[in-house]
């Protein structure tokens, strides 16, 4: 279970390589060797491997094991009591017994350790030229790779357990769909980073900073782009835009309509429980024969149900800050279990802002956001999929604004007066008659008998780049979509629609949190707005390196201070 000695490297069993000057150009030829072999026979020199921190094996299992002890204990604790007081009343004459009782669990113990360490032998990563590869199992075999040309994303996570022993998982997301993850368990904090630097690196088809070997700016590999180095460098790894603070995620989880509901369903359960016990009988049997007793479990469970709800955003929200960096927006959050997550820009496909009616006197909004690669999580968790997609918790309209930048490049307007006035109209505007000459186009007046209410809002904007659909009364919502993000343009039209002349129009796009779709337009608004798109969408722009977005955000962007 100890370090693991090779002839051009020394590699520790906290999954990393540390390498000398002396031995860096051996390890790198051996490398490209190695990656020569992998392209070839689909192998790579098992010498190459890494091995994970010793830990993880028992950090992967800990959860299981607490639970079997608890479940054994619990169901068993009247015979481990009366096998205590045997044993004090005949251990003296039979030696025999207690030799027993020691050996059987030392016995489980050894076979736990012995099992911890094949697991830990039988799991390692690689990073080559072309993939990376991730293999664990000692009986069932498993070996994943991920092509480099297919990584969405390189994030990393610190769940609570591995916090407490510094360490952390390196997820390497692919656009394969579920199932297309590699989530490299555990390694120590001081690797992490790097491993998550090298994997990006090989991505761009460059070195590590601190490689000794000649700096040669490589192209990547065919369809990287987006990771590709160029002639733009940031002073700093990370520029800090803006960061949530606790007290204004607390008010603005307290504030959402879930946690309103939840009262409210607090209070009426609380109020019947109250005139129930005073209709009923109130001596003991008649309390416990009543409904009482069920209806005072049923008030505990809705707190609890607050609580959870309450809890999980909180957790997920809290010391969440946005950064600049070379790779894209890197974003971070979370108060037990840590996230550091990475998102390309040229990878969004879409954005939705959305502002509960208690964020209002706030101005308050939330920012998601359909990333390709992470529409489709492999456990099926919705709730997951929307934190991975979660791009400003609550924030004010100007760090709105800021994310809105981040997101898309280019509106489609030039002029700083005319976007502001498009903005203003897509997350304040309303459908009066002052707006008659302005950037949206209302639902249609027909459509009144299906939309009472949400139609004094409901309206879109196509700009040359962009298509904006604002929609919500209580709970009001920004969509935007850049033109050239559509697979496909879906007109669709109920029953009733085609009576009132209506129809839908709906850009299909990554599977995703933040979708589009214009609702109740007029017929022929429909079909234009439709061809138009379909137009637009074959239009493909060139796609934005991450370092050049991240000086543009620099040069136009200020951080905004809670």
């Amino acid at each position: 279970m100890g370090d693991q000695y090779h002839e051009v490297t020394n590699e520790n069993s906290s999954g990393y390589s540390e390498e000398t000057a002396a031995t860096t150009a051996d390890r790198q030829y051996s490398l490209t060797v190695a990656d020569a072999v992998s392209a070839r026979d689909a192998r790579v020199a098992e010498s190459a491997w890494r091995r994970v921190h010793w830990l993880t094996p028992l950090l992967q299992v800990w959860q299981a094991l607490v639970i079997i002890v608890v479940v054994v204990l619990t169901q068993s604790l009247n015979n481990v009591i009366m096998l205590i007081k045997n044993l004090r009343e005949n251990v003296p004459g039979h030696p025999g017994i207690l030799l027993l009782v020691i050996t059987v669990p030392l016995a489980m113990l050894a076979l736990l350790i012995i099992y911890l360490y094949f697991a830990w032998r039988a799991t390692s990563w690689i990073v080559t030229a072309t993939d990376v590869q991730y293999r664990r199992g000692i009986f069932f075999k498993k070996h994943r790779k991920i092509p480099l040309d297919r990584v969405q994303s390189v994030d990393v996570y610190r769940p609570l357990a591995a916090r407490i022993f510094g360490l952390g998982a390196l997820r390497v997301e692919s656009a394969g769909g579920q199932g297309s993850r590699v989530e490299i368990q555990f390694l120590a904090n001081k690797y992490l980073d790097r491993a998550r630097r090298e994997v990006v690196a090989r991505i761009a088809g460059r070195t590590l900073p601190n490689e000794h070997s000649p700096q040669q700016r490589g192209q990547g590999l065919a369809g990287t782009a987006l990771f590709a180095e160029d002639d733009y460098h940031l002073d700093q790894d990370e520029y800090e835009v803006y960061r949530v603070s606790p007290g204004r995620l607390i008010a603005s989880v307290l504030l959402t309509s879930q946690t309103v509901w939840l009262l409210l369903m607090a209070l009426i359960v609380a109020v019947g429980a109250i005139v129930l016990f005073i209709m009923a009988d109130l001596t003991v049997q008649g309390l416990v024969a009543g409904s009482i007793i069920p209806t005072i479990i049923s008030i505990g469970i809705i707190p609890l149900m607050i609580l959870s709800y309450a809890w999980s955003r909180f957790n997920s929200g809290f010391n969440f800050s946005a950064n600049i960096t070379h790779d894209g927006i890197r974003v971070t959050s979370g108060l037990l279990a840590l996230k550091s997550q990475t998102l390309p820009p040229g990878r969004i496909h879409a954005i939705r802002f959305i502002q509960p009616l208690l964020w209002r006197p706030f101005g308050w909004w939330q920012a998601e956001v359909t990333l390709a690669g992470h529409g489709v999580e492999t456990s099926g968790d919705q709730k997951k999929q929307a934190a991975d997609n979660l791009l400003l918790p609550v924030g004010t309209l100007e760090q709105a604004k800021i994310i809105l930048d981040m997101a898309i490049r280019d509106l489609g307007i030039n002029e700083d007066a005319e976007r502001e006035k498009l903005l203003q109209e897509a997350f304040d505007g309303t459908n009066s008659d002052s707006e008659a000459v302005g950037f949206f186009t209302a639902i249609a007046k027909k459509a009144q008998i299906l939309d009472p209410f949400a139609r004094t809002r409901r309206a879109f904007a196509a700009t040359d780049t962009v298509l904006i659909y604002r929609d919500g009364w209580l709970r009001r919502k920004v969509t935007l979509a850049p033109h050239e993000r559509a697979q496909s343009v879906t007109t669709s039209a109920g029953p009733l629609q085609r009576h009132l002349g209506l129809a839908g129009v709906r850009l299909d796009l990554v599977p995703g949190t933040a979708t589009m779709k214009v609702q109740h337009l007029d017929a022929q608004v429909a079909a234009q707005l439709a061809s138009d798109e379909l137009a637009a969408s074959k239009v493909r722009s060139k796609v934005e390196p991450n370092a050049q977005w991240a000086q543009r955000m620099l040069q136009t962007l200020r951080p905004v201070g809670q």
